[in-house]
């Protein structure tokens, strides 16, 4: 009965979710190949690089779309945690596909600094916009979902499309950024686009939760 209730709210939330998981995976996964193939770095050195930007700015990506959400949720938006998910979106999709197409060395290595740190923007705010919207015993059960569908869209098929990209419409050693640029263009919209869509439900979700929560509170 709650999944039927909030059906646009769940369903938006983890395609979109999924789709930008998709292309940033595939990122991530096919870094250290990538600078091997086209720009002729040996996959380790790469992967050390990419290592130590990734491990100080992907975090602070994570911890930084909550903070933005709780600004606009300050300033009345039932959707704030929507938008700070398609914030980090909208700057990681162009440093990506630069990335992917820039021959300047230099530059690349630039943009993987905000690559890295908004890449990983919607994703600890993804589980917890769901957590308050759902009443706290179904949280463990609407939780395992969200990770099944994530994982399987995600993380899972992100690295195998770009793979199969590489292998199949863009062959050769430049045929990767081709094939990683593609991803980028088709996800990253399709994730941000869902999103949107998915605003005004989730928008009214929260809304039926607080008043839950607000009765809950009058019954104590």
């Amino acid at each position: 009965a709650f999944y039927r209730l909030n059906w646009r709210t769940f369903t938006l939330h983890h395609l979109g979710v999924s789709s930008l998981n998709l292309f940033g995976w595939a990122f991530v996964f096919w870094t250290p190949t990538f600078f091997q193939r086209v720009h002729g770095i040996p996959a380790g050195e790469a992967a050390q690089m990419f290592g130590a930007i990734f491990t100080i700015l992907g975090p602070l990506g994570t911890l930084s779309a909550p903070i933005l959400a709780r600004y606009l949720g300050a300033r009345g938006r039932k959707d704030a945690n929507v938008l700070a998910m398609m914030a980090g979106a909208f700057v990681s999709i162009p440093a990506i596909i630069s990335i992917q197409l820039l021959p300047d060395l230099s530059w690349v290595w630039l943009l993987y600094a905000p690559a890295s740190l908004f890449v990983t923007m919607p994703f600890g705010l993804a589980q917890g916009s769901l957590t308050v919207v759902t009443p706290p015993h179904m949280r463990a059960q609407v939780a395992s979902v969200y990770w099944v569908v994530v994982s399987v869209i995600g993380m899972g098929a992100g690295p195998v499309v770009a793979g199969l990209g590489s292998d199949i419409l863009f062959t050769g050693e430049q045929g990767l950024r081709y094939s990683l640029t593609l991803v980028t263009v088709v996800f990253g919209p399709l994730g941000i686009g869902l999103l949107w869509l998915g605003r005004r439900p989730y928008a009214r979700s929260l809304a039926r939760a607080d008043v839950l929560h607000e009765a809950e509170v009058l019954v104590k």
